[in-house]
């Protein structure tokens, strides 16, 4: 099925310099390496976050590289969550070197926001892992964009 996808929605989410258009939590232990989001791992619930003004109902495609990956503690099914928007709720993502492709339905109106939160969980308590290539792209089935019929979405690792 092809899909038709809008424009990225996030920023500065390739080969990024700064940490320009994300938020960290306090303390916490992201930073540029190489041109790749690093963060450490250091046993605390450290995330990285964009708004990216989910809409309710809407559907994204949701992608990310990781190039390395020394966390230790928990495992790559659990060492970092798509989290604490309340839009997508808390999926555990591949902390797998590797590419990794979800696509997401926005399923609960965000009172506050409608982020991208990347979240190294408690169980990772030391190490580090670089991501890259983060992208949100809105995206429709292109035999529907034709009919506007409604879909649902599905997801994949």
């Amino acid at each position: 099925m092809a899909l038709l996808l809008n424009k990225e929605l996030v920023t500065n989410g390739v080969a990024p310099t700064d940490l320009t258009g994300w938020s960290q939590s306090p303390g916490t232990q992201w930073s540029i390496v190489s041109n790749k989001f690093q963060g450490a791992g250091n046993g605390g619930n450290n995330y990285l976050t964009q708004d990216f003004g989910a809409v309710l109902g809407r559907e994204y495609k949701f992608s990310y590289d990781v190039t390395d990956n020394s966390l230790v503690g928990g495992t790559t099914a659990n060492q970092i969550v798509l989290s604490g928007t309340g839009s997508f709720g808390g999926k555990s993502l591949s902390s797998a070197v590797g590419t990794h492709t979800h696509y997401l339905t926005v399923r609960v109106e965000a009172s506050t926001n409608n982020q991208l939160r990347l979240l190294l969980g408690g169980n990772a308590n030391s190490g580090t892992i670089d991501i890259d290539n983060i992208s949100i792209k809105e995206y429709m089935p292109a035999e529907l964009s034709r009919t506007g019929q409604h879909f649902s979405s599905h997801q994949e690792n």
